[in-house]
């Protein structure tokens, strides 16, 4: 199943510089949901976050093996 295309992005962070890197391009290629999830980012970082936004579409990501409660 296609999710949509990701047509903005706020960020609003202490590290926003972390995300806007990611967010700018998917904005600006037209990429979707689908896409950010195949993104394979530097791992820990801030940017992570947003492939895990787009996989809570899909999943219950508190359940993946890196995301502590």
């Amino acid at each position: 199943m296609g999710r949509g295309r990701i047509t903005g992005a706020l960020v609003v962070s202490p590290m926003g510089e972390e995300l806007i890197h990611v967010s700018a391009p998917t904005v600006a290629k037209g990429l979707t949901v689908d896409d950010l999830i195949e993104m394979v980012p530097a791992f820990p970082t801030y940017g992570e976050t947003l492939r895990l936004a787009a996989l809570s579409f899909m999943t219950d990501v508190s359940r993946l093996s890196y995301c502590c409660g």
